[in-house]
């Protein structure tokens, strides 16, 4: 528990939708209870998008070929067709894997002709970059307080 509005580490990804002005910001991970402040697990307490919404972005990330379909419609649209030439499965397959990708909405496909062009929906993408470097930010200062504890201070 901690006694006052002390914050640690950089600001919050969630602080912008949750908290939009700087005494908002100031309170957003403090509680005051019985008279006592109390400190939030603010990865726990603050989320803008559903635990559910997280996990599906994360879970269409976690595969190699949808990690590689998406790397190639950051840089220009292409046809579901002209994907699934590219891997050794079938155009089924890709499809699906394609589906993962929209459904988390990581990419759009809109229609030409009758193709499906495949682009990537850079704001959910760097959306999902802003919370990985949220967490990359909690761990390294975690492990600096590790460091001044383990390390000699004579350094």
């Amino acid at each position: 528990m901690a006694s006052g509005p002390e914050r640690t580490g950089g600001p919050s990804p969630w602080d912008a939708a949750t908290c939009p002005d700087q005494t908002a910001v100031q309170r957003r991970d403090l509680a005051k209870t019985n008279g006592r402040w109390l400190t939030y697990n603010h990865m726990v307490v603050h989320r803008q998008e559903s635990e559910e919404t997280l996990n599906q972005i994360f879970r269409a990330l976690a595969d190699g070929t949808r990690r590689d379909i998406l790397a190639r419609s950051l840089t220009e649209s292409l046809s579901v067709s002209e994907l699934a030439a590219r891997y050794e499965m079938s155009f089924a397959a890709v499809q699906k894997h394609v589906a993962v990708l929209e459904r988390a909405g990581l990419i759009q496909k809109r229609a030409n002709g009758r193709e499906q062009l495949v682009s990537t929906n850079h704001a959910r993408l760097q959306r999902a970059s802003e919370l990985l470097d949220y967490f990359e930010s909690i761990w390294r200062q975690r492990m600096a307080q590790l460091d001044d504890v383990l390390l000699p201070k004579g350094r």
